[in-house]
């Protein structure tokens, strides 16, 4: 291959200049010898033409120049004669002297003649080194390029350096060395050997957008002193070059000396190897001064390069860096700064180091429509979909503003189904670090795939079947590049979405089952000691709630993976049967009712197809609950009736003594209270044979319930009272919360409005301490009725409101009645006869649906009473 290196501007190069030199030599020697005796000015003008002759050897150093000079010297000692009397007749004038002989014009000519040879010495160089383009090197059967760049070896030109030198030169993909034994004489180094590169900072994106938090935190962390050394890590993708050329932008004014930028390949393709060290300072060298030979040495490199540094202000940005051997030999003297970029996490003495994490959901918005404003309103969703990774909403944006024809909206559909296709360029920046891991960490990080939310050590311990210890290692090493995120204030890692689809992908069918199944027998034990702890009651119960929620998204997904594979495998169907029952108290809270259906309703068919009675009755028992939750009191019996009959049949008497108390409850909704009272007492007698003490507190509170609404409130306070006792016995939170709203109930249908209001505020704040919304709807509608009847009507509505707001996400239908029949007696008592009857109607609707004869006939009576107006 033949290469050039450019060539500096301007006709005074240094052939020109040696020529003039040359030429002006001879003329001023011929005429200073015009004036010594004859013997002498010939002995000064031969010493005069071996100096100029040298002087053409040195410059031109091929044969041709040299023959040149040759001729040039023969030429003006035939013609010295000539030229002395043309010399002499000009120096009469000026010297007062002269030698007759010759004619003037016939010495100027052979004068000019002299020079003429001089000139086309210079010419014939020239043109055989290239129509001013710059220098070739000139080696028998290849060119070679010599470039001050760190992955050339520098020719040494010192005085003791042999004639034959080993040139070291990368291809152009930075891949393998070739070695050149060259003769230096035949290498021409560039030109102008005094070019400088000392600004290399290439501009950041002009669509930059955020960040100006990690901005100000990166700012003032770099000192006013010294060496301040700021790094960006985070995984690939999410913008750390983007970050650090926009730092490196508002802090060269004050490093005005050089910036120098080097990507340092830390995460590499395959043909690519990692700079060095010893390359990084050759760089930084050459690009201060192109000239200085480089010693082979690293001590005595690493001393010029600090040399080079000393006294100058410098800016050193170093980007994807392989980790601290690569940066530490390269830290600049005091009074620079050295900014540093890598998808590995590592310590670096002095290092101030910032982990940068996505865009935020606005500042991603706003770079998706910077790039293609067309999107509009699609923003949220692409951004989303992307994972706020700047790189994929780059790649998406970009794909979008390219392509006038394709709508956002159809895009967004195809994003939704092959995200990492559409993305293809993250997944190859994913690539190269995935490359970087041993086979053992890659599959690792193909494994931790199955983990859709954050995961703790024990979780990644159990599906990777390693002790903790080894865990720990191989977590801490897909940290360090940045594969997995670590949330230091939860004490959880992360896998990023984009990272996960990329691993997801990478999974054989047979080990994704395999895998699925450790994940989902992890996730159910972890449900049941959540609910275990939820039964304990106390503190306990918060802190099993705690734990339910933090795994609640790896909860989910262990359960959809064993339900999809129940029908056909055994060890699923077992999963799937268990789930429901390991969590009923807290799935109970925390489930929407058509989950929890969905959930039970697999659940009792797993249940059928191990055999297991027992199971079944359970499930088919929960189904009833929540079908009484949602207002299905017909469904809710048929499944409570079905549980009672498998119970009895089992002999298991915990079983039979709920199942009668659901049904109690189901027939004092309906108003059959005496039915009621006879079924409570049942599971009242059956809890204390069994010393039951949870099933006795809820019959009490059952029975006290019924006493209130048969207007017994001696009797109901009796109960209430015996049921909070045992509850306070037991710690029992959700328990006593029942108690308080119920107690505040009876102080409240007593005309005692401020004990009332103590008992509910009791409840309310045990139920949002647990998260319980169905105890919250209650206790906001029974706050809102103390407040209205003390005249706050604007309280008593903003009550009123939370409480239906809630209801209404429950799906709960009684509790929407009850609060659409407060908002329209609140209406009605501000002058709002139309509002109460719109309120009153909805309210009339839900207990028809629900089958509560009493509440409908309850709320007819009110709107029976409204004038003719109200219509």
């Amino acid at each position: 291959m033949s290469m050039q290196p450019g060539h500096s501007g301007g006709w005074v190069t240094p052939h020109v200049r040696t020529a003039i030199i040359g030429a002006a030599a001879s003329m001023v020697i011929a005429t200073v010898a015009l004036y010594l005796p004859y013997g002498k000015w010939t002995a000064v003008l031969g010493v005069g033409l071996v100096v100029f002759l040298w002087l053409l050897s040195r410059e031109f150093g091929l044969w041709c120049q040299r023959m040149a000079g040759a001729a040039l010297g023969a030429v003006a000692v035939l013609n010295v004669v000539p030229a002395l009397t043309f010399f002499g007749t000009w120096g009469d004038a000026a010297f007062g002297a002269k030698i007759e002989g010759r004619h003037w014009s016939v010495d100027l000519i052979l004068v000019f003649a002299s020079l003429g040879f001089a000139i086309l010495g210079f010419l014939w160089r020239r043109s055989e080194s290239g129509s001013g383009a710059g220098r070739e090197q000139r080696i028998p059967g290849q060119a070679i390029q010599i470039r001050s760049s760190p992955i050339f070896t520098t020719l040494d030109r010192s005085p003791g350096a042999g004639r034959d030198q080993v040139i070291a030169r990368r291809d152009a993909a930075g891949g393998d060395i070739t070695k050149t034994t060259v003769n230096i004489e035949n290498v021409y180094l560039p030109a102008d050997p005094a070019v400088r590169a000392l600004h290399q900072l290439p501009r950041p994106p002009d669509d930059f957008t955020g960040r100006d938090e990690e901005l100000a935190e990166l700012m003032n962390k770099i000192g006013t002193g010294g060496v301040t050394i700021s790094g960006v890590r985070g995984m690939a993708g999410v913008g750390k070059t983007a970050l650090a050329l926009k730092l490196a932008e508002q802090l060269a004014p004050q490093y005005p000396d050089a910036q120098f930028f080097l990507d340092l390949r830390g995460a590499h393709a395959e043909q690519q190897t990692p700079l060095t060290p010893a390359e990084v300072m050759r760089h930084v060298i050459l690009s201060c001064d192109q000239t200085r030979s480089l010693p082979e040495d690293d001590g005595a490199l690493h001393a010029m390069y600090l040399s080079e540094l000393q006294d100058r202000s410098a800016l050193l940005l170093l980007d994807n860096a392989a980790g601290p051997e690569q940066l530490e030999p390269v830290i600049p003297p005091q009074g620079c700064v050295l900014l540093v970029t890598s998808r590995r996490h590592f310590a670096l003495p002095g290092l101030a180091p910032l982990d940068l994490n996505m865009l935020e959901p606005p500042a991603a918005r706003d770079l998706l429509l910077k790039i293609c404003p067309r999107i509009g309103d699609h923003a949220s969703e692409i951004a989303e979909l992307c994972g706020h990774l700047p790189l994929a909403l780059r790649i998406a944006a970009s794909a979008l503003a390219v392509r006038p024809d394709m709508a956002p909206g159809d895009y967004l559909q195809r994003l939704r189904k092959e995200r990492l296709a559409r993305l293809d360029g993250v997944e190859a920046s994913i690539t190269l670090s995935e490359a970087l891991l041993t086979d053992e960490r890659r599959h690792c990080l193909h494994a931790l795939s199955v983990f859709p939310e954050s995961l703790d050590r024990a979780a990644a311990a159990h599906v990777l079947d390693l002790d903790q210890d080894q865990a720990d290692d191989e977590l801490g090493a897909l940290v360090e590049h940045s594969l997995l995120q670590w949330n230091e204030e939860a004490r959880r890692y992360r896998m990023h979405d984009l990272v996960r689809l990329f691993a997801d992908k990478r999974l054989e069918d047979h080990g994704r089952d395999a895998l699925h199944l450790r994940h989902a027998s992890f996730y159910c034990d972890l449900l049941g000691v959540a609910d275990r702890l939820y039964r304990e009651h106390g503190d306990q119960s918060v802190k099993g709630l705690a734990l339910f929620d933090r795994e609640w998204g790896n909860i989910q997904a262990g359960f959809a993976r064993v339900s999809r594979r129940a029908p056909s495998d055994e060890q699923p169907t077992q999963l799937c049967c268990d789930y429901p029952d390991a969590g009923a108290y807290c799935l109970s809270l925390r489930q929407s009712p058509r989950e929890r259906i969905a959930w039970l309703d697999a659940a009792v068919d797993a249940a059928r197809r191990l055999g297991n009675a027992a199971a079944e009755a359970t499930h088919v028992g929960n189904l009833g609950n929540v079908l009484q939750m949602r207002g299905d009191l017909d469904g809710a019996e048929a499944m409570y009736r079905k549980a009672l009959e498998i119970n009895e049949k089992l002999g298991r008497l915990e079983g039979v003594a709920n199942q009668h108390g659901n049904l109690g409850y189901v027939l004092l909704t309906r108003g059959d209270l005496d039915a009621a009272v006879a079924m409570f007492r049942k599971a009242l007698e059956i809890d204390q044979k069994l010393g039951r003490l949870e099933g006795m507190a809820s019959a009490y509170g059952n029975l006290g319930n019924l006493l209130i609404r048969r207007g017994d409130l001696d009797g109901a306070d009796a109960m209430l009272r015996k049921a909070l006792e045992i509850d306070e016995k037991l710690g029992w939170l959700e328990g006593m919360a029942i108690q308080y709203g119920n107690l505040g109930i009876v102080l409240h249908m007593r005309g005692n409005l401020d004990g009332a209001e103590t008992m509910y505020r009791k409840a309310l704040e045990i139920d949002e301490k647990l998260g319980q919304a169905e105890g919250m709807a209650n206790h906001y509608g029974n706050l809102g009725n103390v407040l209205k009847m003390r005249g706050d009507l604007d309280g008593a509505t903003a009550m009123y409101r939370k409480s239906l707001e809630i209801e209404e996400k429950l799906g709960r239908l009684e509790g929407m009645g009850n609060a659409h029949g407060n908002l329209g007696s609140l209406l009605r008592a501000r002058g709002d006869l139309a509002g109460a009857r719109e309120h009153w109607i909805k309210s009339r609707g839900l207990f028809e649906q629900i089958g509560m004869p009493h509440m409908v006939a309850m709320v007819q009576g009110w709107l029976d009473k409204l004038p003719p107006e109200a219509e």
